[in-house]
């Protein structure tokens, strides 16, 4: 080709092609010690963490308080994203805290999340069951190093005093 100057131009064509990678969320999980079951005291604050695999684009995450219909997820309540922080990046994996306080009114309520970034949304498999005390919970005292007792689990003790007051009423 030839400029209007009579000179030649080269012609050069490129073409580029933009490839968009997407790993979707396929397994969410509460992580922690004992999260089956939480005993709490009404007011009281705790922490629970939920994971899954760092995956493109970026998983968002929902907390959701089962509205006592075990089987049934369309009737159960979000938790306000205030509540939880979805940043945290952990080596591999992505993590969402959600700052609960108990309210009597959550007694026997089962919290869970669930994950999504594209396609379909995952639910964790584990749901934590609140117990929720007006009280503070019985807790024994540690037993003696030389006692055979000292393998019980504490958490199972405090279970057990929890449901003893459920059941007298205390």
């Amino acid at each position: 080709m030839l400029s209007s100057t009579g000179k030649k131009i080269s012609e050069q064509s490129t073409s580029a092609v933009n490839v968009v990678v997407i790993v979707p969320t396929t397994c969410v999980s509460v992580v922690g010690e004992h999260v089956d079951v939480v005993v709490m005291k009404e007011h009281e604050t705790k922490y629970f963490t939920c994971e899954t695999s760092a995956r493109k684009p970026v998983t968002t995450f929902q907390w959701y308080k089962d509205n006592r219909t075990l089987d049934k997820i369309t009737d159960d309540i979000p938790f306000y994203p205030s509540s939880f922080n979805t940043t945290i990046i952990v080596d591999s994996s992505v993590r969402s805290v959600l700052n609960y306080k108990a309210a009597r009114h959550d007694h026997s309520v089962s919290i869970y999340c669930t994950a999504n970034n594209v396609g379909a949304v995952s639910v964790s498999e584990t749901k934590i069951k609140l117990i929720i005390s007006s009280r503070v919970p019985y807790t024994p005292e540690e037993p003696d190093s030389n006692d055979s007792t000292d393998e019980l689990d504490s958490g199972i003790l405090t279970a057990l005093a929890v449901l003893l007051c459920m059941l007298h009423g205390m």
